[in-house]
């Protein structure tokens, strides 16, 4: 997972209402009933999808962002990458 990049699949748009992050589909082929919330965190990590990533960069961003170790970083960001991946968001 290391070398690999990551993107979102076009088609979602992100908005902040007071403090929350919600990721929008909007795009025909994408379910539009099916509004993402996100918590501060998996917001800039979503943010930083709308481009590629590799793992490494994205725990660079976590960590300069919030109070968290690499290592939990790594972790916690594996385990949203994963559930992106099962539920068909990764280009």
């Amino acid at each position: 997972m290391t070398n690999e990049t990551f993107k979102i699949k076009s088609g979602y748009v992100l908005r902040e209402i007071e403090g929350e992050f919600l990721a929008i589909p909007f795009a025909p082929e994408l379910n539009s009933s099916n509004i993402i919330i996100l918590n501060p965190v998996s917001g800039l990590l979503w943010e930083k999808l709308q481009s590629k990533c590799t793992l490494s960069q994205l725990v660079k961003a976590v960590t300069e962002n919030f109070t968290i170790d690499e290592a939990t970083a790594q972790s916690d960001i594996e385990e949203f990458l994963q559930m992106l991946k099962e539920n068909d968001m990764l280009e």
